[in-house]
C-alpha cells in the first residue's frame, strides 16, 4: 500500500473567543497563515431558541499583522451581520 504524505496546514488555528450580542452568541476564531504570518478570523452565529442552536459561519479574506486586531475586527463583524449591515452575510435563516 502507498501512503501519500499528509498535507500541512496552511492555517494555525488558536482558541475561540466569545461574545453574546442582540440575541446571538458570537464566536471568532483568529487563524494565522503559516507562510505569511498574517492573520485573518472566522465567525460562527449561534441562535439559541427552544432548545435548539442554529449555527452559521462565515469568513473574511481580509489580513491583519496581529492576532489582536484580527478578534477584534471578527467581533465589529459579527455585529454588522447581525444588525443587518452587511451586503454579502445575512442571518435571516437562524433569525
Amino acid at each position: 500500500m502507498i501512503r501519500l504524505p499528509k498535507k500541512k496546514k496552511k492555517l494555525c488555528i488558536e482558541e475561540p473567543h466569545f461574545l453574546y450580542y442582540n440575541g446571538f452568541e458570537i464566536q471568532v476564531i483568529p487563524e494565522q497563515d503559516k507562510k505569511t504570518l498574517l492573520w485573518r478570523y472566522r465567525v460562527c452565529f449561534y441562535r439559541h431558541r427552544n432548545e435548539k442552536v442554529r449555527k452559521r459561519v462565515f469568513s473574511d479574506k481580509t489580513t491583519f499583522s496581529r492576532k489582536t486586531e484580527a478578534i477584534k475586527q471578527g467581533f465589529v463583524f459579527g455585529q454588522k451581520v447581525i444588525d443587518g449591515k452587511s451586503k454579502k452575510f445575512s442571518l435571516k435563516d437562524i433569525k
